[in-house]
């Protein structure tokens, strides 16, 4: 659906260019114009290089798509490739990251492969932005003007969801469940001591919902029934 920008006309996401490794970087942009106006207006994204969606395994967060459903997901984060740092080697203007991802995998970050989806495909997306050019994920719209992104939640979490089933992401283990359990008990804790507030009493009936989905995850992961403690030796 097209965002109004400042209540006016709406406007539509700035077009998306072709995928980092699928063009050079001096391609031209198609661009959404202001309501009215005869001059380009980019997106005022801060330029980046392009990124991996990683994960770690120690690593989850609740989400919410359109339906309010709580959703146990890695949390991802976007490692920028910034040649000169974090052993990225540049060679003929290409970043090299081969050892840079070989390093992160030995600290236990996962790293999503741009074609994780099949050969030719990738979740990233570039756009011509004030100052340069940015990076942003297939489940991002950028609009002329605007400093932010709008994501697509629901696409977003079922392709997340859809990775951990194909074993690209991780399960949470069951000491990452107790750990955010524990979690959302303290702040349950701390936010009845707070104020009798609207917004206080919202977040508790959010939380009692997403400690029941971890529950749910905990009593139905095998892992949990079928672990057993090493043998101690008994000290004298």
């Amino acid at each position: 659906m097209a965002k109004a920008l400042g209540g006016g006309a709406a406007t539509t996401p700035a077009q998306a260019g072709e995928t980092w490794g699928q063009a050079d970087a001096g391609e031209s942009f198609t661009l959404a114009t202001a309501a009215g106006g005869q001059r380009p207006v980019l997106p005022h994204l801060t330029p980046c290089e392009p990124f991996f969606l990683s994960a770690h395994p120690k690593r989850f967060q609740i989400q919410r798509g359109t339906d309010g459903r709580p959703r146990l997901v890695p949390a991802l984060t976007a490692w920028h490739v910034e040649p000169g740092r974090s052993n990225v080697d540049i060679a003929g203007n290409k970043p090299v990251v081969d050892q840079a991802l070989a390093r992160r995998a030995r600290l236990g970050w996962i790293d999503v492969p741009h074609d994780v989806d099949g050969p030719g495909t990738s979740y990233l997306r570039r756009v011509k932005v004030k100052g340069g050019v940015a990076y942003i994920t297939r489940f991002e719209s950028a609009y002329p003007g605007e400093e932010s992104t709008q994501r697509d939640d629901d696409g977003y979490l079922d392709w997340v969801e859809a990775l951990v089933k194909r074993g690209v992401l991780p399960r949470p283990s069951p000491q990452t469940i107790d750990r955010m359990l524990g979690d959302a008990a303290t702040e349950l804790r701390n936010l009845r001591k707070q104020p009798d507030r609207e917004d206080v009493r919202a977040r508790i009936e959010e939380l009692k919902v997403d400690v029941e989905a971890l529950k749910k995850v905990s009593d139905g992961d095998k892992s949990r029934s079928d672990r057993k403690p090493v043998q101690a030796e008994e000290v004298t």
